[in-house]
């Protein structure tokens, strides 16, 4: 089993292809890697020799971040931002009778949904 960047890489799996599971590292890095350290991306990782994992990790797959990168800070522009309120809900209640209507049992014939006759006598 190769070790790569404290990453356990797949070994049924293309060198390539199981370098894609160290984090950061996609198909077209992963290629670039191979073809600098000198490894067939087509061999498969359990046939790689010794040397040749080496010197995948040779590659330097893994960096020390810079620390002014580490945190990214947003540059003040100078601008005065309005207090944050939070967005009000509106409630509208015009509709509620409409729209609690069975619409596949109680349809007019000219399609529009009624209210049942029960219902009628009791608000009139």
């Amino acid at each position: 089993m190769a070790r790569i960047a404290g990453v356990n890489i797949p070994v049924n799996k293309h060198a390539w292809i199981g370098l894609t599971s160290i984090y950061g590292v996609g198909r077209s890095s992963a290629r670039k890697v191979c073809s600098a350290a000198g490894v067939n991306p087509a061999t498969k990782v359990k046939s790689l020799t010794e040397s040749e994992v080496e010197r995948l990790r040779a590659e330097n797959l893994v960096r020390e971040a810079e620390p002014d990168a580490a945190v990214a800070v947003p540059p003040d522009d100078g601008a005065v931002r309005e207090a944050y309120e939070p967005p009000q809900m509106h409630v509208y209640s015009d509709m509620r009778d409409l729209l609690m209507l069975d619409p596949i049992h109680d349809v007019a014939t000219e399609g529009w949904p009624t209210r049942p006759a029960e219902e009628l006598k009791q608000a009139g």
